[in-house]
């Protein structure tokens, strides 16, 4: 078994947690550790495009409180076959040469090798968007979405905030997703947009629109894909 390590400094003012807060306290968006996860594997010079990740887990959110910053690993384990990927996260302070060396498990997921032709070839299907939106009943902006959020302290502030339109069938949705001028200026730093991931995900929760009547007092965590 080869054990293969990536670390990163996370900094609280780091709009990825500074513009994502639930009742007032920063949280890291979990999907980023898909594109964190991506971008250690590619550091790795393994080719993602032939790699599919299972058992995604969402353990447990990084939470900045009094300006908080993580230093967070990214831990690659090579078995057969697959590997195992963990990330974990302590607490960390440049100023300081006794960091803590307790660490959390946020996230853990496998990455199987594949074939990238039959990978690939499922973005050839052809969907066609015109003939969904015949068929929908009701269409909102992402900006309602986020307002309805906020009405159960759960805030996007300005990097965080993508737009767009949703459009809704009885039992799907089509959402046109577009990202905000702050956040289109850092594209080339991500695999996959956390702004992106993160409104995505937060759509699966609006079939009914009505997010308030969802039980949002507590995080959903731990979840996986």
């Amino acid at each position: 078994m080869k054990l293969k390590v990536i670390s990163s400094i996370l900094y609280s003012d780091d709009p990825l947690i500074k513009d994502h807060t639930v009742h007032g306290v920063k949280i890291l968006p979990g999907v980023s550790f898909i594109d964190l996860i991506l971008r250690a594997l590619n550091k790795l010079e393994i080719n993602i495009y032939e790699i599919e990740l299972r058992n995604i887990l969402f353990k447990k959110p990084i939470v900045s409180v009094n300006g908080a910053n993580f230093q967070i690993e990214i831990q690659v384990k090579e078995l057969k076959g697959f590997s195992k990927i963990e990330i974990k996260s302590r607490n960390y302070s440049s100023e300081s040469s006794q960091n803590s060396t307790d660490s959390v498990l946020n996230c853990e997921c496998e990455a199987y090798y594949i074939n990238s032709e039959n990978n690939l070839s499922l973005l050839n299907d052809k969907f066609n968007k015109q003939q969904y939106k015949d068929s929908i009943y009701k269409t909102i902006s992402l900006d309602e979405i986020y307002g309805m959020l906020q009405k159960v302290n759960i805030n996007h502030k300005d990097f965080m905030k993508a737009e767009g339109m949703v459009h809704y069938q009885e039992k799907s949705l089509l959402a046109e997703i577009s990202l905000n001028s702050t956040a289109l200026g850092y594209s080339k730093d991500f695999f996959i947009h956390p702004v992106f991931f993160d409104a995505a995900t937060l759509l699966a929760f609006t079939q009914k629109y009505y997010i308030a009547d969802l039980a949002l007092d507590k995080p959903f965590i731990p979840f996986s894909i």
